[in-house]
């Protein structure tokens, strides 16, 4: 984005970490049990005499939590959701093979809502869905973000100033073709 763009711009969304709790279990757990069977198969190799780690198979036991780690980490920086003065842009797969970046404008958006879980509502995250004209699923899906009732009164008051700033332009032109 260029400088121009980012002075239109009002705020950047990502999704809140603690929306990852339910990932952050999984990787303590994994951790956990891979250090359990690292120091027990560190007792074998010292009882018995066998080389275990030759085979590998104790740095295998690192290398789940590393990958529980490296995919929390890429879920959360793979989204990031821009609210400019006129539009939304929804920058998807940063961090993958394939960019994708959907663009709604606001007058263009009919419906909003929220789907929360009960952790969501607990630890308050949850998804806003914006629903445009043009499709009958949900055109944006903002996943996971902090405080998703905010959020959709802030999208919903740039939604009614944008259509504010559209009708006035149209009685401007109804005043001028009157002329």
């Amino acid at each position: 984005m260029g400088d121009r763009e980012l002075k239109r711009v009002h705020v950047f969304v990502r999704p809140a970490l603690r929306s990852f709790y339910g990932e952050f279990t999984v990787f303590v757990v994994t951790f956990a049990f891979a250090r359990f069977l690292f120091s027990y198969f560190e007792s074998i190799e010292n009882t018995t005499g066998l080389p275990l780690h030759a085979h590998g198979t104790k740095w295998l036991l690192v290398l789940i939590p590393l990958l529980v780690a490296t995919d929390i980490a890429r879920r959360y920086l793979n989204n990031l959701y821009v609210l400019g003065r006129r539009n939304m842009v929804q920058l998807k797969g940063r961090l993958s093979f394939r960019l994708r970046k959907n663009m709604v404008r606001y007058a263009d958006i009919r419906k909003i809502d929220i789907k929360q879980s009960v952790l969501g509502r607990l630890l308050n995250y949850g998804t806003v869905r914006l629903y445009t004209a043009a499709t009958t699923h949900a055109e944006v899906r903002m996943c996971g973000v902090s405080d998703p009732q905010s959020l959709m009164i802030r999208v919903d008051k740039l939604r009614e100033k944008c259509l504010l700033e559209k009708e006035k332009a149209r009685n401007k032109d109804k005043a001028k073709a009157i002329r």
